[in-house]
């Protein structure tokens, strides 16, 4: 049988590492092919050697009785037996997650209107994964958050087997099991699972994989093409962040493949990448503005990708080495020009060893390649994404991990001493990487859990100390919470929701005057922050001054998503005013908003 190019090239790169059967197995030829290619290209001498060596391998075997027996069980069912295990390993580390409440950017969910409808996914026509399986946890659990982060886990689920049967494809089983195992059980990974709007990461992360694994098996069969490509498109339905990865089918072809051969293939994922690149760039405005009226960054034009590129990367790698700062803000980022001079070594480092494992080792070229490439968006220098977050990181971890398991495996086939000790090493990594992952679920639990470990993590955040505002008002320790929304306009000076939350305050402790001060500053900041034109307006109310109240409400009214409490309140501010028509319109206005409010017929009735 003639061999194609990419099988010669397959069994170059492979005969030393794969046993013959399993080369065989996937390019779907004989052993005896094989055999018949290695005597064309090597000399006598050598390929007598290698024959002889495949025969002192099987009389090993052979001598092993019903070892050799079990072990042929083994390896052949391998892949049915790591899919349990995998699932109950991520169980045993997330399962204390389940019952976490909705955090942060959660509550965007409670307050969507069209939560569990088709509209919801047809408004966001790019982005409609996510919203999809919101609807489906929405039918099963209403909004119980339990059933929202279960997706996330199994899909975490679903991406830690696809790596073990994709790396099982292409590499030892030994460096599939390690890489899948550590993957299963990262802390680096809690913020893209245990997060319900973390899972995002999660998802398209999955669908890539996914698609992935199809285009390894599409040069036997067509059908594994078209799902790949499907799968790619699922993936950039669930986040625009996996534009970049459209690179990653061309690195796999310089990697394992033919370029030459199989470029035709690769086109159609830079063309889908490029449509949906398009769209993210139409997008770029109003992201940006969001992102200084909503979260009051500093948009500029364009970051210095000299600071910006350097930071990423080393903080990616050091929090997947040594994931002990984990924190939802890495606001700790401004280093002495020796730590920063390290940081550019370690990226400098990273890459150099990336432009030499080409040549010298593709698979290594590959998985971090991947780690890059996963990243290429959120390094983009345009002011949208944070330059740190270890949501982004969920796919890109996995090429740093493959490629650390596959150098453990370089010491682990050395001798039998050799085994024992990586396979110690690799249980007391899972163990402490579980541990460490379990504990970061009980900071996700709750608000005040969650800003609390992050105060400790991020001082100069000034988002966390505003929510450690929020949480020291809860508890009726005012005082301290005043100190920490003062630290947070200290820190970021145009910070209106934190103006507004001191506001609340001072209200609360009886200080009017100071928080009719800091609602202005607030809306001074931030003029779409209805909450400050309605607590101006009640606090106007209660001095008498009705004018002052019903032009702050009219506002609130403005900026506010459609709200009956805030139409009714108007039109008792009227009554008060003896202008009973303004009045009666606000409160049926309140009534088309909430028809069975038998109070509010009441009113109108009586006017």
């Amino acid at each position: 049988m003639a061999l194609t190019h990419f099988q010669k090239k397959f069994i170059k790169n492979n005969v030393r590492k794969l046993p013959l059967i399993k080369i065989a197995d996937h390019l779907k030829i004989s052993e005896d092919d094989i055999l018949t290619y290695l005597k064309g290209q090597w000399r006598e001498d050598k390929y007598k050697k290698f024959i002889k060596s495949l025969n002192d391998s099987a009389q090993s075997s052979d001598s092993d009785g019903n070892n050799s027996y079990s072990n042929g069980w083994l390896s052949k069912n391998l892949n049915w037996i790591m899919f349990p295990l995998l699932i109950l390993l991520v169980l045993i580390v997330y399962i204390n997650s389940l019952n976490n409440v909705f955090l942060s950017d959660d509550f965007g969910i409670l307050q969507n209107r069209n939560l569990g409808t088709l509209k919801d996914i047809i408004s966001q026509p790019f982005t409609s994964v996510r919203p999809f399986f919101y609807l489906i946890a929405f039918k099963l659990g209403g909004f119980n958050p339990a059933f929202y982060r279960s997706i996330n886990i199994l899909l975490h689920i679903g991406s830690v087997y696809l790596l073990y049967i994709i790396l099982r494809k292409i590499t030892k089983k030994q460096v599939a099991i390690f890489a899948s195992t550590i993957f299963t059980v990262h802390p680096i990974f809690t913020e893209a699972v245990t997060w319900v709007s973390g899972g995002g990461y999660a998802q398209y992360s999955f669908f890539f994989l996914l698609s992935l694994y199809t285009y390894i098996g599409s040069n036997q069969k067509v059908k594994h093409y078209i799902l790949s490509v499907v799968f790619f498109i699922l993936s950039m339905l669930s986040s625009i962040t996996a534009v970049s990865l459209s690179a990653v089918y061309f690195v796999y072809e310089l990697s394992f493949g033919n370029l030459r051969k199989n470029w035709v293939k690769v086109v159609p994922f830079f063309l889908i990448s490029m449509i949906f690149a398009f769209v993210a760039l139409k997008g770029l405005g109003p992201r940006l503005e969001t992102q200084r009226t909503i979260y009051y960054q500093e948009v500029q034009k364009i970051q210095n990708p000299l600071t910006q590129v350097p930071t990423a990367i080393s903080s990616y790698l050091e929090l997947i080495f040594w994931p002990d700062k984990l924190t939802l803000y890495h606001s700790e980022l401004i280093f002495t020009m020796y730590e920063f001079g390290l940081r550019v070594i370690i990226t400098v480092l990273l890459l150099g060893i990336i432009a030499y494992s080409f040549f010298k080792n593709k698979f290594i070229f590959f998985w971090l390649s991947l780690f890059v490439i996963s990243l290429l968006l959120t390094l983009m220098p345009f002011g949208v994404s944070w330059v740190v977050a270890e949501r982004y990181v969920y796919l890109g971890a996995v090429g740093i991990i493959v490629s650390f398991s596959y150098m453990l495996y370089f010491f682990y086939k050395k001798s039998e001493v050799g085994k024992q000790i990586i396979s110690l090493l690799v249980v007391f990594i899972v163990i402490a990487l579980g541990a460490r992952t379990i504990y970061r679920n009980i900071d996700w639990a709750n608000e005040d859990n969650l800003w609390i470990a992050t105060g400790k993590t991020s001082p100069s955040s000034p988002n966390n100390h505003n929510n450690l505002g929020d949480v020291y008002f809860r508890r009726k320790d005012y005082k301290r919470a005043i100190l920490e929304f003062q630290t947070a306009v200290r820190l970021k000076p145009n910070y209106g929701d934190a103006y507004h939350n001191m506001a609340n305050t001072y209200y609360q402790i009886g200080n009017q005057d100071e928080a009719l001060k800091n609602y202005q500053t607030a809306l001074k900041f931030n003029p779409a922050i209805w909450q400050s034109y309605q607590n101006i307006a009640i606090i106007y109310f209660g001095q008498g001054n009705y004018l002052k109240a019903a032009e702050y409400q009219t506002k609130s009214i403005q900026f506010a998503p459609p709200n009956s409490s805030l139409y009714a309140n108007l039109g008792v501010i009227y009554l008060k005013l003896n202008n009973k028509n303004k009045a009666k319109e606000a409160f049926q206005k309140a009534l088309t908003l909430e028809p069975d409010n038998q109070k509010l017929k009441e009113m109108i009735s009586s006017l």
